[in-house]
């Protein structure tokens, strides 16, 4: 699991280090737009989070609660062709509205909080948002005493529809039309917004850390993305980290592909990645990718390898899968 500290960012037994990167709570950008946060959200069968934990969170000293994120969100454009070293410039191309939510785990005690919050862009793989970096790496975050943050940032979590990956067998109309009672105020105006979602949510926990927190003071806010997440974050970092920083102080790409996500997509123009899609290496913050031996294999991450620098560790792990039976059961 990544840990942030003044110095270093940790997966395992592995070091990155930042060279200070990763500091104290620094200011969100002024570029980046204040969205409305509101909650603890109620009503409704409660909390939409399938594929989480299967224990209650008090007996670990931990807490639940969900926000709605709310403000005017921006899809983005390339005068150019997006290559594959990453170092992409973008413009604003639209904006839409939307209403989104995050789940938040914490500490019951402030006491336990160790100062990182874990904001993960939820997994709609199978049609519906799922917290598959949580479920894998929850033991460890517990034990840290971290702040665990799911955002629902695409639209087949939301609205039931169709991602860049497209949906599996997921609920028909997305927590909306699960849960109407709790979710019937949410809309999405579709994934080429989503990363400007993501980053107000970003932002939207630190201006608004005493509601969305409860109080817990963030020294660090990691982000973390895994498999189909994972190729949106590349898209992130690419496209959006440039103009961003200081939303987040590092992430965690866990199981991409070789290719980031697309920039833009339908009903915007199509604006697709490289099949070969890298990290870009003018950050100024760390980014750590986590490959298991499928993920280089059949995924297709292979060919995006990319040399160490500063900022950018990569760790692959032999005769590992891409999901294992722990998560499947």
């Amino acid at each position: 699991m990544l840990v942030g500290t003044a110095t270093t960012v940790s997966v395992g037994r592995v070091d990155l280090p930042t060279a200070g990167a990763v500091t104290a709570h620094s200011p969100v950008p002024a570029n980046v737009p204040k969205a409305t946060v509101s909650g603890p959200v109620t009503g409704g069968t409660g909390i939409d989070l399938p594929g989480t934990t299967s224990f209650d969170l008090s007996s670990v000293g931990y807490e639940q609660n969900e926000y709605f994120l709310a403000g005017t969100a921006t899809a983005y454009t390339s005068a150019s062709p997006l290559t594959s070293n990453g170092r992409w410039t973008v413009t604003a191309a639209s904006a839409a509205p939307y209403k989104t939510r995050m789940v938040v785990y914490r500490p019951i005690n402030p006491k336990r909080f160790d100062g990182t919050v874990v904001v993960e862009w939820l997994n709609v793989s199978g049609g519906v948002d799922a917290a598959a970096a949580w479920l894998t790496d929850h033991v460890q975050m517990i034990r840290s005493g971290m702040v665990y943050i799911g955002v629902s940032a695409q639209a087949v979590g939301i609205v039931g529809e169709a991602g860049s990956l497209g949906a599996g067998a997921g609920q028909a109309g997305g927590i909306k039309g699960a849960d109407p009672a709790r979710y019937g105020s949410l809309e999405h105006p579709g994934d080429s917004y989503s990363y400007s979602i993501y980053e107000q949510a970003g932002a939207a926990i630190r201006r608004d850390a005493s509601l969305v927190l409860g109080g817990l003071k963030p020294k660090r806010l990691i982000a973390l993305g895994e498999s189909q997440s994972a190729s949106y974050l590349v898209t992130y970092i690419d496209a959006l980290e440039p103009q961003s920083q200081g939303v987040y102080d590092g992430y965690f790409v866990y199981s991409r592909f070789g290719s980031g996500s697309p920039l833009s997509q339908a009903p915007q123009a199509n604006i697709t990645p490289p099949a070969r899609t890298l990290i870009r290496t003018d950050l100024k913050v760390p980014v750590m990718m986590f490959e298991t031996e499928a993920d280089l294999l059949v995924l297709g991450y292979l060919p995006a390898r990319q040399p160490p620098t500063k900022y950018i560790r990569e760790w692959e792990v032999a005769g590992t899968a891409h999901y294992d039976t722990y998560g499947l059961v």
